[in-house]
């Protein structure tokens, strides 16, 4: 099967969430991060409440507490225009060109402005569908993605195509339909 697409800036924008909130290392920094402002009010806070300080320690608790609240939100939208800028740095000369990927039962080729590159399908490790996308996983730790959503004409065949890729490949399968950067 042949597809030929036009990746944009989105694209690239959904891929690197998705490929972020698939790592260990970026999930447990997030983590940290959720808890290490939280944690330094509630040491002021106890500090404060040893010295007699009850009302000021009660304001830490309090903004520490809205601190863990709402960081979260504070921290997707920066780490989104963290990822914008590392794509319009590394990515820019690849925005707005086409590009095709021709799936066989034995390579996948991806032809794009740059050149001509064919991937073993025993190299692929994972297949993960996610609503608007399909990311091919490399045991390079490199990875595919295609973007459904702009094939709608052959989307339905696209999938067939991952299934039979799967099943000769006999790599693992991930359907995550409601994944949403968060």
């Amino acid at each position: 099967m042949r597809i030929e697409y036009v990746l944009d800036k989105e694209d690239f924008l959904q891929s690197q969430l998705f490929l972020a909130s698939q790592s260990k290392q970026v999930t447990t920094s997030r983590r940290k991060s959720r808890l290490r402002v939280p944690v330094l009010y509630l040491i002021l806070a106890f500090a404060l409440f040893v010295i007699d300080e009850n009302s000021v320690a009660s304001v830490f608790i309090a903004i520490g507490g809205l601190w863990y609240i709402f960081s979260p939100v504070l921290y997707r939208k920066r780490y989104i225009r963290f990822v914008e800028k590392y794509i319009d740095e590394h990515f820019v000369n690849r925005l707005g060109k086409p590009e095709s990927i021709s799936i066989g039962d034995e390579y996948i080729e991806i032809l794009d402005y740059q050149g001509e590159t064919k991937v073993k399908v025993t190299e692929i490790t994972e297949v993960t569908e996610v609503r608007d996308y399909y990311f091919l996983k490399m045991s390079s730790g490199s990875c595919i993605f295609i973007p459904a959503y702009k094939l709608p004409t052959q989307r339905k065949e696209l999938g067939e195509v991952i299934v039979d890729l799967v099943e000769t490949a006999g790599v693992k399968q991930t359907v995550n339909l409601d994944w949403k950067w968060r």
